[in-house]
C-alpha cells in the first residue's frame, strides 16, 4: 500500500458525488473501482474490509483482520500533527449496534491508528438508530431520510468536539451519509466547526447511467 498517499478530492472529482459540492474538504487514498474486483491493491482492501460479520470464523475470515491492519498503517501514516488536533468521528454500520451483524471495522482502523498517542480524540458520536438497507442498482438516498436515521449519542458528548471534526469511512460513494453527519454536526455545533471528510478510498464512477453500488454497504 505505500502507493497510496492522501490527496484532497478537488473540486472536478467532486462532481462525481451527487451530494457533495464546492463547500465540502473531502481527502482519501485511492479510488475504488466497483467491477474491478481485486484487480487493483485498493479494490482489494476495500472488498476485504467489507467481507460481512456472517463470515466471521470461516476461512476468509483473515483477510478481514489483514485489511483492518492494512488499513491502520495506512492511515496511520498521516502523522500525529493532524491526528492530535481533530475530533474523529467513524461513520456508522448500516446495522445499529445492538444487531449481530454491527460490524465497528471503522473505529478498529481508527483506534489501530492512533489509538496509542495521548491527544487522540475518538467519538461515536453519532449512531445509526435503525437498521438501514444497503445501496443496490444505483438508487440515490434521500439525504432526510438518511439523516432521521441518524441520532446524537449524548453519552459521547459530556464535552464538546474539537474545533475541527474529520468524518472517517473507508469509501465515499455518493457523499450522502457524509452530508448528512456534517449537516447535523454544524446545525448542533455551529457552521464555524470545520467539518473534513476522510476516506481511504473514493469510487470511480465510470458510467453514470450504470449502477455502482454492488457489495456496497453505505455511503
Amino acid at each position: 500500500m505505500s502507493s497510496f498517499k492522501l490527496e484532497r478530492i478537488d473540486q472536478l472529482s467532486l462532481r462525481q458525488y451527487h451530494y457533495l459540492d464546492a463547500s465540502d474538504v473531502c481527502y482519501c487514498f485511492g479510488e475504488y473501482f466497483p467491477r474491478d474486483g481485486y484487480s487493483k491493491p485498493m479494490n482489494g482492501l476495500i472488498q476485504n474490509l467489507k467481507k460481512p460479520m456472517e463470515r466471521r470464523g470461516k476461512p476468509e475470515w483473515r483477510y478481514k483482520a489483514d485489511a483492518i491492519n492494512t488499513a491502520s498503517r495506512l492511515l496511520g501514516s498521516i502523522g500525529s500533527a493532524f491526528s492530535d488536533s481533530v475530533t474523529f468521528i467513524p461513520t456508522p454500520s448500516s446495522k445499529c449496534r445492538q444487531d449481530p451483524n454491527f460490524d465497528d471495522r471503522i473505529e478498529q482502523v481508527l483506534i489501530r491508528s492512533f489509538g496509542s498517542r495521548p491527544n487522540f480524540d475518538m467519538r461515536q458520536i453519532i449512531i445509526q438508530q435503525q437498521n438501514r438497507p444497503p445501496l443496490h442498482g444505483g438508487a440515490r438516498r434521500d439525504i432526510n431520510a438518511l439523516r432521521a436515521g441518524l441520532a446524537f449519542d449524548e453519552a459521547m458528548l459530556t464535552s464538546p468536539p474539537r474545533q475541527s471534526i474529520v468524518i472517517f469511512d473507508d469509501v465515499i460513494t455518493t457523499g450522502c451519509t457524509f452530508k448528512a453527519m456534517k449537516s447535523m454536526l454544524q446545525d448542533r455545533f455551529g457552521k464555524q466547526i470545520e467539518v473534513v471528510g476522510l476516506f481511504l478510498a473514493r469510487t470511480v464512477h465510470l458510467d453514470p447511467d450504470v449502477g455502482v453500488f454492488e457489495n456496497l454497504d453505505d455511503i
